[in-house]
């Protein structure tokens, strides 16, 4: 994979930055990397409230953990998954560690945890006032049943063809998941973040998303039977050609049980029958 180049520019001059290890730009500070999601949500995606960042709790059998909660205006929770390290492999199973406990959090929970991320930020607020701000950002209530479908946004430094192929096979059996990978450059003194969407790309997302997520029944459009040709016999029998032939039947109809059938090219445009 051809790494990303990074230019500054100054009139007619561009310089070239040199690409850097994330832990060189975070001087390896444990949190740093979900504080940065924290301070811009949109790398969670559009309308996104943060709820709660580094979450850990002790169950009985191991440590649970979530990097980063956000809540949509669609009332569905986002968990954002950091893996910074040598493994890429590993970032999904975390991911989808992380989504199947999110996916169990009630309303009064994730108002606790709220009322905690804005006390660390300096807003003294009761788990009340935390639920109302949730509240409002959706517009309603919260809904348990969407609250136990999270979407999942994966932030990587290193990619693999595990992690891509696994990830698009995912995102065909109806999860929502989106895989952004994290590139650290630095320019004399400063040092520069990067983030770039890998999959779903976008320029085919709205593509992807209107894709039909099911096989439906595909019937045959009806052909128009052809008009008979007038034919010269004469001048085929002057020619030697041969009438014996059997001619070829014409196309059977496919009656379908369903009058709506949907046609589609496997891209997502589709069309009823009439």
């Amino acid at each position: 994979m051809m790494p990303d180049l990074v230019f500054a520019i100054d009139g007619k001059e561009a310089r070239l930055s040199d690409p850097v290890s994330l832990r060189d730009i975070s001087g390896r500070q444990p949190g740093s990397y979900t504080s940065w999601i924290v301070q811009h949500p949109q790398l969670l995606g559009p309308r996104v409230r943060i709820v709660a960042a580094d979450l850990r709790r002790e169950s009985d059998a191991a440590e649970v953990r979530i990097d980063v909660l956000g809540l949509g205006d669609d009332g569905r929770l986002v968990v954002g998954a950091v893996l910074v390290d040598e493994e890429p492999d590993q970032v999904l199973p975390r991911a989808l560690i992380q989504a199947a406990y999110a996916s169990r959090l009630q309303p009064d929970t994730l108002a606790e945890m709220h009322a905690r991320q804005l006390r660390r930020q300096g807003q003294h607020v009761t788990e009340d006032v935390a639920l109302h701000h949730l509240v409002s950002h959706i517009g309603q209530a919260l809904d348990p049943e969407l609250l136990a479908k999270p979407r999942m946004v994966l932030f990587t430094e290193q990619l693999s063809s595990a992690l891509g192929t696994t990830t698009v096979w995912l995102d065909e059996m109806g999860l929502d998941i989106v895989l952004q990978r994290l590139h650290a450059h630095q320019m004399g003194d400063q040092q520069l973040l990067l983030v770039s969407r890998v999959f779903p790309p976008e320029p085919v997302t709205e593509f992807e998303t209107a894709r039909p997520r099911h096989l439906r029944p595909v019937t045959r459009l009806d052909l128009a039977a052809e008009e008979p040709r007038q034919i010269d016999i004469d001048a085929r029998r002057e020619a030697g050609t041969e009438f014996d032939r059997p001619a070829r039947p014409a196309p059977a109809e496919v009656e379908s049980a369903d009058p709506e059938v949907v046609y589609t090219n496997g891209f997502g445009h589709q069309h009823r029958g009439s």
